[in-house]
């Protein structure tokens, strides 16, 4: 949060300079109006790291919060090895024979994202408080950077929801929309 803040106010002091956010594990700042704001900057990007069911990353549960920037969220998806017999073997081996395939999404200035109902309530993985406080620490976001490192899991190339293949004009010219 403390990031977002000062990157934003930063921003604002330097207007030539490029500055670049990312927040690992970030709850809602602010209202509409300092989502607009932040976002509306120029000079300044922000994107937000959400791992797993990170409970952090929903609060305060206020609707009337939002959050700022852009969102990239990594979910790990364990899958016994009976499951994945025949098929892909993508993903990390761990000793007790489960596959771990992180499911890695872009959603630009945090937009289409599954987890963020209308209501403001939170959907995602059932289970105790100290369960879900695993995914926040520091360590779990570092774990997934490093197994989307050695296993040459893709990055995503494009935002949920702008997949395609741009606007064609005359004489077939291309023009990507970006």
């Amino acid at each position: 949060m403390l990031a977002l803040l000062g990157s934003m106010r930063y921003a604002c002091s330097r207007p030539a300079m490029m500055v670049s956010c990312f927040a690992f594990g970030c709850p809602k700042v602010g209202a509409l109006d300092f989502r607009h704001y932040v976002n509306s900057l120029p000079n300044l990007k922000v994107t937000r790291l959400e791992y797993g069911f990170d409970p952090w990353v929903h609060a305060p549960d206020n609707p009337a919060w939002t959050h700022a920037g852009h969102t990239i969220s990594i979910i790990p998806q364990m899958q016994s090895s009976k499951e994945r017999k025949g098929g892909n073997e993508k993903g990390n081996k761990d000793n007790n024979q489960n596959n771990t395939e992180l499911c890695i999404r872009a959603y630009k200035f945090g937009n289409d994202r599954p987890d963020s109902a209308a209501n403001g309530k939170f959907i995602g993985k059932k289970g105790n408080r100290q369960e879900k406080q695993i995914d926040h620490d520091i360590s779990s976001y570092l774990n997934a950077i490093e197994l989307i490192t050695k296993d040459g899991v893709s990055w995503p190339r494009q935002f949920v929801g702008e997949e395609g293949t741009g606007v064609r004009g005359m004489n077939k010219e291309k023009r990507l929309v970006c």
